[in-house]
């Protein structure tokens, strides 16, 4: 669960910069694979940003990570974050 809160913190900056305050789709997709999907999943999402080779290695690291903590959890945080999306749509 330390991961919990940098996540959060993270998605509350990627939602709420704008004016309208919309969540990008791309960075939902992404945290959502982040969380929920497989390396190769979330390897193919970061592509679409072309990123250095560093930061993918880095994600992916931190995606490892992230795939040790329990899915009971990782469904726990996944819905902070759609609550926290929803929010910033209203």
């Amino acid at each position: 669960m330390r991961l919990a809160f940098p996540v959060l913190l993270v998605t509350l900056a990627f939602c709420c910069y704008e004016a309208n305050a919309e969540a990008c789709p791309s960075i939902v997709s992404e945290l959502r694979s982040f969380l929920m999907g497989t390396v190769s999943e979330f390897k193919d999402i970061l592509q679409s940003f072309n990123p250095p080779p560093e930061v993918v290695q880095a994600e992916v690291k931190v995606k490892q990570c992230i795939d040790g903590i329990s899915l009971e959890d990782r469904l726990e945080i996944q819905n902070l974050l759609g609550e926290v999306v929803s929010t910033c749509k209203s």
